[in-house]
């Protein structure tokens, strides 16, 4: 797929501010594969890392497991 429409996919589903993202060059629903383990997790997240990168690909300011399965219900249909 042209690198193009992946920034216009990547626009139109997390916003202009998307484009400013390394993420933006690739396919959305990459962001949401890379969410998913960590959402399936067995563990709370507690690790600030982990949040911050589930808020990176999600392009959410949630900060618990609920708003980040949120914030993946709402993407995942546009990419199923």
């Amino acid at each position: 797929m042209p690198v193009w429409r992946n920034v216009l996919l990547n626009t139109r589903t997390y916003g202009v501010r998307s484009i400013l993202d390394q993420a933006a060059l690739h396919y959305p629903r990459e962001r949401l594969l890379n969410s998913l383990p960590l959402l399936l997790w067995d563990e709370p997240l507690n690790d600030l890392r982990v949040k911050r990168h589930l808020q990176k690909e999600l392009r959410t300011t949630a900060s618990d497991w609920q708003g980040f399965v949120a914030a993946y219900k709402v993407v995942w249909p546009k990419f199923s």
